[in-house]
């Protein structure tokens, strides 16, 4: 990791296209554009996520159905090639893999690479490219029962060895979505690869987002209290649309008095299992709760980065998914902590990399989820995305890019200006975080870019 580009170089990337390949709802797209890539082809298994994924990008060409079809795979290639896209981005399904998931090496998904090497080789004559998100285990998986195609291989180094023989150089490596803007710890294995010179990861931001620095600034919500909101699926009948954005976003899942205050005897930073025996977890009959690991019911700290979200968010049982809170001092000097809840929407997205205020995206439309998800459906489509900064971040190291004709720079993400205020930013993805020392001669460089205030 040796490569940061200075925001100006960003400004001038050539623009160049992508498609996507197990795109879920489009989330790692969210950002791209900014790093001056424009997905115009997306593919997608399931309907819902189809339908998701339409609802944000109306103007991208979706194809919904299975990778291991011939047909959609003749089609896509068909596509990329028309459209004369030069990055593919995959982020296959991590749940038959994943030390988090079922580890199912049987599952039919665990062989999606197979057919994303066919659509990769299909469009070999002009495709310079390709991204390959999932998570580390990637690395080491060799599933016996596809050793008649691994020969031994892990899956990471099989796709390597695949996109060798086509003319790409490889890189792979584990990397942090927290060391790269994102206020959540995830680690993924990336793979980089480029027909036109080395793909090199970029350096990590000299700091973390921690959550005070990412939903710090958010209010305080707490069941049975004047400002508990109701949950989302209670208030779906609202005739108007900004009650119903307001609460998707901002409500809570309503929990019970004796998992309330338990979690208000909980303080910062540490598992219900931590309190005195009276405030532990506990079944509805009041016998000890059987789910004793201590990332669960726990609360986050304030100075770190987020854990990583998994599909059970939406539960003060899941792994590390209940708010910070703030501590509470009665008039007898007795210490209870406030949001005695999980993260709502609003937080959870801004914990996936969603702005919240910065000036760098400020002219960037906000993220919509769409009014007819249910919450399940939502927290695994949150859990299982590639992180939009990340994916930004990685896209502006692509090296030696050929501009798409009909791309324009001025079509992409243009200075930003606020009012009464002489300082211009540039829009490139956390920008005053990022550890520009790093560079060969920087000392050298007259810096070009004023601090935001």
């Amino acid at each position: 990791m040796d490569y940061v580009p200075y925001p100006e170089e960003v400004m001038k990337l050539p623009p160049i296209r992508s498609t996507t390949l197990c795109s879920n709802v489009g989330i790692d797209e969210y950002f791209l554009e900014y790093a001056h890539v424009k997905n115009v082809i997306a593919a997608e298994y399931e309907k819902p996520r189809v339908q998701w994924y339409k609802e944000v990008y109306p103007s991208v060409k979706v194809f919904q159905g299975d990778l291991f079809d011939k047909d959609i795979q003749k089609q896509i290639i068909e596509e990329h090639i028309k459209q004369s896209c030069k990055l593919i981005i995959a982020t296959p399904p991590c749940q038959t893999i994943s030390l988090a998931g079922k580890r199912d090496f049987n599952d039919p998904r665990t062989k999606l690479f197979l057919p994303i090497l066919n659509i990769i080789e299909g469009v070999d004559s002009i495709n310079d490219y390709v991204l390959i998100e999932n998570v580390p285990p990637y690395m080491t998986a060799s599933p016996k029962g596809l050793q008649h195609i691994l020969e031994g291989k892990t899956i990471a180094e099989y796709i390597k060895y695949r996109l060798e023989k086509l003319g790409y150089e490889v890189n792979i490596d584990k990397i942090n979505g927290a060391n790269y803007g994102t206020p959540q710890a995830r680690e993924r294995m990336i793979l980089l690869a480029s027909k036109k010179g080395m793909w090199k990861f970029p350096i990590p931001f000299k700091k973390q987002v921690t959550l005070m620095d990412a939903i710090g600034n958010l209010p305080s919500l707490d069941n049975f209290s004047a400002n508990h909101f109701l949950p989302y699926n209670y208030l779906k009948q609202s005739t108007s649309d900004e009650n119903i954005y307001f609460y998707r976003y901002w409500s809570i899942p309503k929990l019970t008095r004796q998992e309330v205050e338990m979690l208000r005897h909980t303080p910062t930073g540490k598992s219900a299992w931590d309190n005195a025996e009276k405030y532990q977890p506990k079944n509805k009959d009041g016998s000890k709760s059987g789910s004793d690991r201590k990332g669960r019911y726990k609360r986050e700290s304030w100075d770190k980065p987020a854990s990583t979200i998994t599909s059970d968010c939406g539960s003060i049982s899941g792994m590390s998914s209940v708010h910070p809170g703030r501590p509470l001092v009665d008039k007898d000097g007795n210490v209870t902590y406030s949001d005695a809840r999980v993260y709502n929407l609003k937080e959870k997205l801004i914990l996936l990399g969603f702005p919240n205020g910065e000036i760098w995206c400020r002219n960037k439309p906000e993220y919509k989820v769409p009014t007819w998800a249910s919450d399940n459906f939502i927290n695994t489509v949150l859990a299982e995305s590639f992180l939009p900064r990340l994916a930004a971040v990685l896209a502006e190291t692509i090296p030696n890019r050929t501009a798409h004709p009909d791309e324009k720079l001025e079509n992409y993400p243009q200075m930003v200006k606020l009012e009464n205020d002489s300082i211009v930013h540039y829009p490139v993805v956390g920008h005053e975080l990022r550890n520009y020392d790093i560079n060969p001669n920087s000392y050298l460089r007259n810096w070009p870019f004023p601090k935001d205030k």
